[in-house]
């Protein structure tokens, strides 16, 4: 394995069709390549909410767009019941094309709930958008936006960080109930940072991921969404595990006194470490307090 080629995975919470022909992500001259991570911005739900999550966006990318080199939807743009689905979904991805930022998108659980045509639609009008590296994966394993994205190097074209995107789906793993899980064919305490308000949406079903990333030995990052009050960081066996921070104003919120936010992800191409903090919908940067957990802490059962 090459050392100097690293991962990152972005869920909703290899058997993947790669992106089609556009301008390959590259590391920028200075060796750096930084990703804002936008997840639960729930569009489509609530008018006055979808003001809210877009007046957000507009501070992240006045912020932050200027250092941003990606932008990741890690899941749930739209709410539960949008009404019209696709309007929901457009304004949800329309600041990082108004921005001219690429970017990619991976589905979350409300992304498939109430839709009024296939969950493919969506994919594939997505990735007609200029700036999206948005793919729909392969049809014969769960999930609609299981794919990867390579970032070659800033005076190369050598493979530096590889971009996984899984999509963890709706309800039930193998038969179990419980929140979705990435499923077997997708895959052929620490000290840790921020705050755990809720219980972590764990999966109903074990199938192994963690272990395939640890043996698969280039992956050093997972990001994820899905439970609002989260926002935790923490290094596991050399992988950070991380929560973003709820970006929009649809359906629940961070658990105050947080705000939305967006997580910025800043790599260097030849070094195995990254910077993280969050960004808020002020405009502020938030430092993450330490925690240490303890045994009185241990979560011994999933949600649902």
């Amino acid at each position: 394995m090459n050392i100097n080629q690293v991962s990152f995975v972005f869920f909703c919470f290899l058997i993947i069709e790669n992106i089609l022909a556009k301008e390959p992500l590259r590391f920028r001259s200075d060796g750096t390549f930084q990703i804002m991570q936008l997840t639960d911005l729930h569009y489509g739900g609530y008018f006055p909410n979808d003001i809210k999550s877009d007046l957000a966006q507009e501070t992240y990318f006045q912020t932050e767009g200027l250092n941003t080199d990606f932008v990741v939807f890690s899941g749930d743009l739209l709410a539960v019941y949008a009404e019209v689905p696709m309007i929901g979904w457009e304004r949800a991805v329309y600041f990082a094309n108004f921005y001219q930022k690429k970017y990619s998108v991976v589905f979350g659980n409300h992304d498939y709930a109430g839709f009024y045509s296939p969950e493919n639609t969506f994919i594939e009008l997505d990735m007609k958008h200029e700036y999206s590296y948005s793919q729909k994966g392969p049809e014969n394993i769960h999930g609609v936006s299981n794919y990867y994205l390579e970032v070659l190097g800033s005076n190369s074209n050598e493979t530096k960080l590889i971009l996984y995107f899984f999509d963890t789906g709706v309800f039930d793993c193998e038969g179990v109930l419980g929140w979705s899980c990435v499923y077997p064919d997708q895959i052929e305490c620490e000290v840790c940072y921020g705050v755990k308000g809720e219980n972590v949406g764990c999966w109903s079903k074990n199938t192994g991921l963690y272990q395939t990333f640890l043996e698969q030995g280039d992956v050093y990052g997972v990001f994820v969404g899905h439970d609002h009050e989260n926002d935790f960081i923490g290094n596991y066996n050399g992988i950070y595990l991380a929560y973003g921070r709820k970006s929009g104003f649809g359906s629940y919120q961070p658990k105050l006194p947080k705000v939305q936010g967006t997580r910025i992800i800043r790599v260097e191409e030849n070094l195995r470490e990254i910077q993280t903090y969050i960004r808020n919908k002020d405009g502020e940067i938030e430092t993450q307090e330490i925690h240490y957990p303890n045994s009185n802490e241990i979560q011994n059962i999933c949600p649902n």
